[in-house]
């Protein structure tokens, strides 16, 4: 959860203090699991399988996996045109 955090502060308020320390302890979790595996999955797999089971494990994550989203600056087309906002 702390890495999912730390983006959030980074995407939120990039030009912070806190986002500037978010970004360091963020890469210091590099190696860590962004979902970590369960414990409990030898549990969870006993029960048979449902159709609210099934309909959790289809919902799509937000972001892509171990990625921070940071908001860039648009770039020029190359074709000299400006753009508009």
């Amino acid at each position: 959860s702390a890495k999912f955090y730390y983006a959030q502060l980074i995407r939120d308020y990039p030009e912070t203090p806190l986002a500037a320390q978010s970004r360091e302890r963020y890469l210091a979790l590099g190696g860590k699991p962004d979902h970590p595996t369960s414990k409990m999955g030898w549990l969870v797999d006993r029960f048979p399988e449902s159709s609210e089971r099934k309909s959790i494990a289809q919902v799509p994550l937000l972001t892509p996996e171990g990625q921070p989203l940071l908001a860039t600056e648009p770039q020029a087309p190359a074709d000299g045109q400006t753009i508009r906002r």
